[in-house]
């Protein structure tokens, strides 16, 4: 037998044992799926499959937050009617609001709680919806205490059931915080969980690679469009009203909170799991409060009014919250307000109104003056003294005569 007759047998030999893996890894793929289809919460091999062939069919799993029980049946519901597998998400800011508000979460406990009760309700619920479930936890970087500690009790469920309590796990870190939660990327890797991980700082993405053998892309999911959750504070009863009828004509509602409590230190903790906070000008909106809020998830701080003197600014800015004011509020109705109060006091109408109460309608001391001809003083010719300035002069006929520091144009 010649040379290269042996060269042709050995890269036949390598071609068969290829061919035999890949049979074998087929056959192993075809089971896994299988598997899958059966109804019910799916975690490691199961979890990495689905989320696996989401990228390749570029069909993205659908990612359910939830805050409640009626979210996770929504979520339920959704893969019944359509016959795709979704995940349930879990964040801790949701968690917590899942367990209650009213517990307390100092050491992040309610938030564990409310996403392990959470997770054993879809387990529960999943197979009568005849549902095929993920359950994922998505972590934020100023929750990773949080995490650690929902680790430990996903090893407890592990070590009695043979299977993680979770299907996959989203993290949000820093590159120079990934060796000092080492520990926690080994426990993951080793119960064979999927992980997706999103570098805050611009890092080499290589230094990834270490943490687990199935690391997913963020195209592997596709987080469903919620409704933004809004704590409105210092809410008096026209604030209610007013804002609630706003919110129905908007194409995509927020979901209000109302508190006629001030924000303050005391009760930053009503905003934790919201998007924005909607403040009015008696709250203190310190550098204290909104380090406070950042950690609670908070984005954007809605003023409704035009002052920000109550708003630490520098720290909004270091925190990278962003917010809103009212620009101006309205010159006309501030200058016919100015013009109304001229009258009342000129045609003396709260003097009017206690006579006539107790049956007095004589006209002593009731007498006011004609405005027209008279000449008016306005300090200030901005928006608001402009408009008052036209009201009495073509209105009333009276001889306006204005000052301001700055020229009006």
């Amino acid at each position: 037998m010649g040379e290269g007759d042996v060269s042709s047998t050995d890269s036949a030999a390598v071609m068969i044992q290829k061919r035999q893996r890949g049979i074998q890894t087929r056959k192993a793929l075809m089971s896994i799926q299988e598997s899958c289809k059966v109804p019910g919460v799916k975690t490691r091999d199961c979890a990495w499959v689905l989320l696996s062939t989401a990228i390749n069919d570029r069909c993205p799993v659908k990612f359910f937050p939830c805050t409640n029980s009626d979210d996770c049946v929504a979520a339920l519901q959704e893969a019944k009617n359509t016959r795709r597998p979704v995940a349930i998400q879990f964040s801790c800011a949701d968690s917590h609001e899942f367990a209650g508000e009213g517990l307390e979460n100092d050491q992040f406990q309610a938030a564990q709680l409310g996403a392990v009760s959470g997770a054993f309700l879809v387990r529960h619920l999943a197979p009568a919806y005849g549902a095929t479930v993920l359950l994922h936890v998505n972590c934020q970087e100023a929750d990773l205490p949080w995490l650690w500690g929902l680790l430990e009790l996903d090893g407890c469920y592990y070590a009695e059931r043979g299977e993680p309590m979770f299907s996959s796990f989203s993290v949000q870190i820093p590159s120079w915080k990934i060796h000092e939660y080492r520990t926690f990327f080994e426990k993951i890797k080793a119960r064979g969980t999927p992980l997706h991980v999103s570098l805050v700082d611009e890092a080499d993405p290589s230094v990834l690679q270490p943490l687990s053998d199935r690391l997913l892309a963020p195209t592997a999911y596709a987080p469903v469009e919620t409704v933004a959750k809004v704590a409105v504070f210092s809410a008096k009863s026209y604030d209610v009203d007013w804002l609630r009828n706003a919110n129905k004509v908007q194409g995509r509602p927020a979901k209000l909170f109302f508190h006629d409590l001030m924000l303050s230190e005391k009760t930053v903790h009503l905003a934790a799991g919201c998007f924005a906070v909607c403040t009015f000008v008696n709250d203190d909106v310190n550098a204290t409060v909104v380090k406070a809020l950042k950690k609670k998830g908070v984005k954007l701080v809605a003023l409704r009014c035009a002052g920000f003197n109550n708003v630490d600014l520098d720290q909004v800015r270091d925190s990278g919250l962003k917010v809103c004011r009212v620009p101006a509020y309205s010159p006309d109705a501030v200058s016919e307000h100015a013009v109304a109060l001229m009258l009342s006091l000129n045609r003396k109408i709260p003097q009017a109104w206690k006579k006539t109460q107790s049956g007095n309608f004589t006209l002593e001391g009731q007498l006011g003056f004609d405005m027209v001809g008279k000449r008016v003083g306005i300090v200030g010719t901005g928006k608001i003294g402009s408009i008052a300035a036209r009201i009495l002069k073509r209105g009333f006929g009276c001889e306006v005569v204005g000052y301001d520091k700055f020229k009006n144009p």
